[in-house]
């Protein structure tokens, strides 16, 4: 053979020689595929159990795999694209280094994962609820729980026990760090084996609730608003999920912290949008920080440029019908700035400059008088408020300005930045 041809064949044989002698995973151990960052099994980590289409919306991430564990009767096949695409690879026990591999490193953007089932496995048939288990991976100790319970401490499991769960189909679980169902919480509705991975973390479950009926109604009234695409006239319905799925609330007032309401702060990621109605996500409380406009209904916050989890605080305009632009004629034929509701504008601080009055939105205050990035001083008519973008088009950073403001240095929008201006008006 000559030495080129040798070398090619060696080449070749490296990856399947680095599987082949990829040590196993024990009988004992995992149930489902680990995925780790850095070769050797080592770095960050992430356990499955069921095909995930895309890693990039997973803690772990996509493009980051480096090494792979397979339990024992499972099976995973790697996709190098998003929805089980592009270069693939199936493995069926450990890989130490991906790299040379048919997928490559730092390469996985999807898996499907198919596993036989064990001895650790829960007959649901006959009954619902869930089970806790001491250690990752359904493994140690075993408890399984068909109602509520507000204190671990005098159950096998144990408190600040559980480091994995099996949840019956159709049921879904409120795990609590606290007795009594207090301090932080994570909602599942699936079997998880890392607990560690959520956001109640392991080792730290002291109350759960069970909801093995409640959930099935909320199902049928959450499929039949999906249907609809629609929440009540004049209301917005925020979602913890995609797809208007997970925890929600309905909304029909301004919001000037979601950390005080039930869905909690930081969590929407999805939107109904009410007929007549639109909203104005904030990435800070009390309206301030980065904000997005939401005029229908969006199944994934993800999308905008706040994101997903981002939401702090929330304007809700319903019942005016469209904000008419800058350039609209004046509701009472008269001229721009004739109606005692107005806000007023000026180029210098202090109400100095030249100035501009304004009784309604305007998109582009490069079409207005006043000009853009020109702002510096406002002064607000009673029952007025006035909410200051640094886009047009009511985008990017924001600052809600309800008296008057001698220097908007100070404002999250700043001085001589501002390119979009909202007027609010309780029309007398």
């Amino acid at each position: 053979m000559r030495l080129d041809s040798l070398r090619t064949f060696i080449l070749g044989l490296a990856p399947m020689l680095a599987i082949a002698l990829a040590p196993s995973a024990t009988a004992d151990r995992d149930r489902g595929v680990t995925l780790y960052a850095d070769g050797n099994y080592r770095g960050t980590s992430e356990s499955f159990d069921r095909d995930v289409a895309r890693l990039d919306r997973t803690a772990f991430g996509q493009d980051r795999a480096s090494s792979v564990r397979v339990a024992r009767g499972c099976t995973v096949t790697l996709y190098s694209d998003a929805n089980f695409r592009g270069r693939s690879m199936t493995l069926t026990q450990d890989v130490n280094s991906l790299a040379g591999s048919a997928i490559g490193n730092d390469s996985v953007s999807s898996m499907e994962i198919d596993c036989i089932r064990d001895d650790h496995d829960v007959d649901w048939s006959s009954r619902r609820g869930v089970a806790l288990y001491s250690d990752a991976d359904f493994r140690g100790r075993q408890e399984i729980f068909t109602r509520d319970d507000n204190d671990l401490r005098n159950n096998r499991i144990g408190n600040d026990a559980a480091s994995s769960l099996r949840i019956a189909p159709g049921c879904e679980v409120t795990l609590y760090s606290d007795r009594n169902y207090l301090g932080r919480y994570a909602v599942l509705r699936y079997d998880n084996g890392r607990l560690g991975n959520t956001q109640i973390g392991n080792d730290s479950v002291s109350s759960l609730r069970v909801d093995c009926n409640r959930r099935r109604d909320r199902d049928r009234r959450r499929d039949r608003d999906r249907r609809n695409q629609r929440t009540p006239p004049g209301s917005v319905t925020l979602f913890s999920d995609g797809d208007y799925d997970g925890r929600y609330e309905t909304f029909y007032r301004d919001v000037p912290s979601l950390g005080r309401t039930e869905l909690g702060n930081d969590t929407a990621s999805s939107i109904l949008v009410g007929r007549g109605c639109r909203a104005i996500l904030f990435e800070d409380a009390d309206y301030r920080g980065r904000s997005e406009v939401i005029d229908g209904d969006t199944p994934d916050l993800y999308s905008t440029s706040l994101g997903n989890d981002r939401a702090s605080s929330m304007r809700l305009d319903c019942g005016r019908g469209n904000r008419p632009r800058y350039d609209d004629p004046p509701r009472d034929g008269g001229s721009f700035g004739s109606s005692r509701d107005t806000v007023t504008v000026f180029s210098g601080a202090g109400y100095r400059g030249s100035s501009d009055s304004f009784d309604r939105s305007v998109r582009n205050l490069g079409d207005s008088r006043i000009g853009n990035d020109a702002i510096r001083s406002v002064r607000v008519a009673p029952g007025c408020r006035a909410t200051l973008y640094r886009d047009a088009d009511f985008r990017g950073r924001s600052a809600v300005i309800i008296n008057d403001t001698p220097d908007l240095q100070f404002t999250s929008v700043g001085n001589g930045q501002a390119s979009s201006i909202e007027v609010d008006c309780q029309r007398r």
